[in-house]
Order: C-alpha cells, then structure tokens, then sequence
C-alpha cells in the first residue's frame, strides 16, 4: 500500500488543514520542479486524504514504515522540549509580572503615606531646630540671669556704669597671660564710689592697728588687688608703698581687703571679667 502521508510530507496525525496546507504548498512551490509521475501519485495522495470519507477508509489499512515512526518519536521529543522551554518561559515571565504588580504596590503604599511621612520630618526639623536655638539661648539668659541675682543678691545699689575715662575709647581693653584685665569697658564699682571704698578699707585698718599706725598706712600704702567676674575679691592682695620689711602693716591691709563686700564687676563686650584695681589710701 502506498503512503500516502509520506507522499505529502506529513504525519497520520495531521488535520484536514493541515492536508491542504500541504497540497497547496506542493502545488505552488514544487510540483513544477518534480517529473510527471510523481506529480501523479502526490495528487492520488492528496485525493484520498484530502476527502474525509476516503481517509476513513485509508487510515484503518495504513501501517506506518519504522522510519516514520522514529520522526514522529523525534517529532514528539522535540515538541515537548519546546513545550517544557514555553513553560519555562511563562512562568518567568509570571514571576516577572508579579515583582511588578508588588513594585506597584508599594509605589501606590508609599505615594500615599508619603504626605504623613512628610509631616512628621517637618516636626523632627521643627524640634530639632528647636532644641538647636534653646542650647544657643540658654547660655545668655543664664550670664543675664547671674548679672540680675549677683546684683540684687549684693544689694549693690552703686552708680551706674560710667566709661573707663572721658576720652577712653569704648572697645580699648588690656589683659595679662591669666586672662585678668588692667583696662576694661567698665571698670569694677563700689557701692557709693571711691571715696567710701577708700574709707571702708581706712575703717578696717584703724579697727586693727593703733591711730598712728593707721594714719601711716592709709598715708602711704596702695593696695592692688583682682576683682573676679563675679564681684569677688580673689586672694592674696598686693600692698604697694610700705617697706618690704614691715610685714604687719601688709598683712592689715590685706585683711581689709578680704573683709571687701561684693562689687559690681567689670565688663568687657557686655560680659563680666576679671581685673586688675589699685586702690591708693590716701585722699
């Protein structure tokens, strides 16, 4: 018996379009190119499959040579690599369109707690501004805070600040190596002036000594001493004007000095220094 199917270059599987896939193909592309008898037996061939009766009676007699059946096994191998490789395929591409359908998600997550997000960045900034301008505030009320308590806790209620001298320039300030000024803005001030500084230190000395010996030290002895940046005295006081070798008598005027209440401090810039007084005695 003929084979019809190999005649047409198809498998017994093939479908009715197939079969006339494969006729027209010949008939286009290569029944010119092939001699008179096998164009015959190729259009035997697609008479018979071509017509489904006829097929059906063909198909129950036809047996298949062994080479034909090592294509089609080929054939079906092949066909299920492709499918495997499709599948593949798809399930990549499945894979792929999820992580996009997540990436979407979060995106429309983010895009709509974005504004919130926003918000509570700006009330961080703002508290952290916030905290930013007390830490610079805090030290200038504190020195404003010290100058009101040292003032009123001194009960100074001495003249108010005058320049160093007429003519002095306002910025003009001098200081040591220990940070002690000689010459500042506004220099320390006793409560009620020098006069009554000089007799408050004169008072202390002739409560110590007799009145001779108090007229000779308030007569020829000057005492330089430091005011701190609080107003205190800091010890020990210089005694200038006596002999080095009467030690009583300096040892009385520094105890006066010690006995010396809070005084105004003096300021450099609007800020209290230490400096350097020398308070003369005599009158």
């Amino acid at each position: 018996m003929a084979d019809y199917y190999r005649q047409l270059g198809i498998y017994a599987t093939a479908t009715d379009v197939q079969v006339q896939r494969a006729v027209r193909r010949y008939w286009q592309r290569v029944a010119r190119f092939r001699p008179v008898q096998e164009q015959q037996a190729f259009l035997a061939a697609a008479t018979v499959l071509s017509n489904p009766h006829l097929r059906a009676v063909y198909d129950p007699a036809y047996t298949p040579d062994a080479g034909v059946l090592r294509l089609e096994a080929n054939n079906l191998r092949h066909l299920s690599s492709r499918l495997r490789t499709d599948l593949y395929q798809e399930q990549t591409r499945s894979r792929r369109l999820e992580y996009e359908v997540q990436s979407l998600r979060m995106a429309l997550t983010h895009a709509l707690d974005y504004p919130e997000e926003m918000a509570e960045k700006r009330a961080e900034r703002r508290q952290l501004w916030g905290r930013a301008a007390l830490l610079l505030l805090l030290p200038l009320a504190y020195g404003l805070l010290r100058m009101g308590s040292g003032d009123s806790a001194a009960g100074l209620t001495g003249p108010p600040y005058q320049p160093v001298a007429e003519g002095t320039d306002w910025i003009m300030t001098r200081h040591d190596s220990t940070g002690v000024y000689e010459l500042a803005e506004l220099m320390p001030q006793y409560p009620g002036g020098a006069e009554v500084l000089r007799g408050f230190l004169c008072e202390k000395v002739y409560s110590r000594v007799s009145m001779p010996t108090g007229d000779r030290l308030c007569a020829t002895g000057q005492l330089s001493f430091v005011i701190d940046s609080t107003g205190r005295v800091r010890e020990p006081a210089q005694v200038l004007g006596l002999p080095a070798t009467d030690t009583t008598g300096r040892r009385v005027l520094q105890r006066a000095v010690v006995q010396l209440p809070r005084l105004v401090p003096g300021y450099v810039r609007a800020r209290p220094v230490a400096v350097r007084l020398t308070v003369p005695l005599a009158k």
